[in-house]
This record gives C-alpha cells, structure tokens and sequence, in this order.
C-alpha cells in the first residue's frame, strides 16, 4: 500500500508561498504582539490601544505626565507615553497589578523607546520592575537602563545596582526596543533577561526581597526617572506581556 501524500499534496514544492506554518507563527502572521519571544503562557496584554487609563499613574514634580500618545507605536495606532518631572530624580511611572493563576515562572515583556536628548545635559534612565506577592514574601525584580552610560543593571538591594552589560540602544521614538525579564516566583530569585539581541543569565542574582503579608499578586512597572534638572525627557512604552509557566 502507498503512503505519503501525492505528488501535488501538501508537502509539494510550491512557488511564492508555503505549505503550512504553526499556529505562533499564524497568530504573529494575523497581528499578534506577542512576537518578541514566545515561550511561556500569556496571562495579560495591553497594547495600549484602548488608552492608559488600566494602569495607577504616578508623577513627581512639574509638566509630569503619563498619556496615551499617537505620535508613534511599535503596533496598532497608539502607546503609553511617559513624560518625567523637570527636577533632579523627578519621575512618572504606571503601574498595574493582576492576580497570577499559579505560582511558576513568570515573566513581564516591555515594548519602548530610549529617550532622546533634549540638550547636551540630559541624562535620565528608565526601569521596568516585576513585584512578585505571595503569602508573607515581597520580592522586587527591578531592572535598569542607564541612556548616558548604556549600563543595564539589576537591583539587590535598596539603591544597590549590579551592572550586568554595557549595550548601546538607539535613542529614537520611532525605534521601539523589547525586554523581557523572566523570574521564578517558586524560588523568588530572578532567571534571566533579554534585551533585543542579548540574552542574559540571572540565575546567580539575588533581588531584594522583605517578609510582609501579602495577598497573591504581580506588580508591574514602568518608570522614567529624570537625572537633569529643568528638563522633561519623556519615553513610549508599548505591547505589555505578562506570561506565566516560562522555561
């Protein structure tokens, strides 16, 4: 008996197109945002086309603000744009909490810009944190891009960063970048963390942490913190991804 498909089945060459392609790939194919890295399961998107108003906003010192912008977006029409106070460590910061199904390994995806020079003394860095709750255990995952340095690091303890690489970005609003930061909410110790094309192993770092009463939940956060006085340097944030059972 024959087996296989026949000569003009699904498996024969074909010109301009492709016999098949999986269902990640159709769903990228069909618009999805999640296209940056894939593993995991997503528990929670927003691609901020519905405006920033899901999230806690808050801003310190004068023509702070956070917005829903048009100007530009990494998808869709529309993204989250934060603009710091124009005093030294004036800042503006959104954050949201979800509930998470099961204690595993989660992570949180950012899409977003570097700031731009607004003159020659600008200097401000950007953060993206995952808060981790869960019975009387508070662990903060905080990571850190430095826009004049180019350091990326992570924190240990309070006002303690680790530098983990020095990576240029490009500094431009129609350029969105991607982070996803990957930790083990059953150990309460960070994995790993990408950024664009680099991928970094944080299995040996220890993230602050302190015993309180919590009830089970994720904290995520995005944050510009302003290290000039008298000026705004603003960033966009897009295509949030929280995923749960990460390898």
């Amino acid at each position: 008996m024959a087996h296989g498909q026949p000569d003009f089945g699904m498996y024969a060459a074909k010109k301009t197109v492709f016999g098949q392609v999986d269902i990640g790939e159709l769903a990228a194919r069909l618009g999805s945002v999640d296209t940056y890295d894939r593993s995991g399961d997503v528990i929670w998107i927003d691609d901020f086309e519905s405006g920033v108003e899901k999230w806690k906003h808050n801003v310190s010192a004068v023509d702070a603000s956070i917005v829903s912008a048009e100007e530009t977006a990494r998808n869709g029409s529309f993204c989250a744009k934060l603009t710091a106070g124009d005093t030294l460590f004036g800042y503006a910061n959104m954050l949201r909490t979800i509930a998470f199904p099961v204690l595993s390994k989660i992570s949180a995806e950012f899409s977003f810009t570097v700031p731009e020079a607004i003159s020659a003394n600008t200097d401000v860095e950007v953060r993206f944190h995952i808060d981790m709750r869960a019975g009387k255990k508070f662990v903060e995952f905080h990571i850190k891009y430095d826009r004049v340095t180019h350091e990326i690091s992570y924190m240990r303890d309070a006002d303690d960063w680790v530098w983990i690489d020095t990576k240029e970005l490009i500094s431009y609003m129609y350029c969105f970048h991607q982070i996803k930061i990957v930790v083990d909410f059953e150990t309460g110790k960070y994995v790993r963390l990408s950024l664009d094309d680099s991928a970094y192993d944080l299995s040996d770092a220890t993230p602050k942490s302190r015993v309180v009463d919590c009830t089970p939940s994720i904290d995520i956060r995005a944050w510009i913190s302003n290290k000039f006085a008298t000026e705004n340097p603003l960033f966009y944030v897009d295509d949030v991804i929280i995923k749960q059972n990460e390898p």
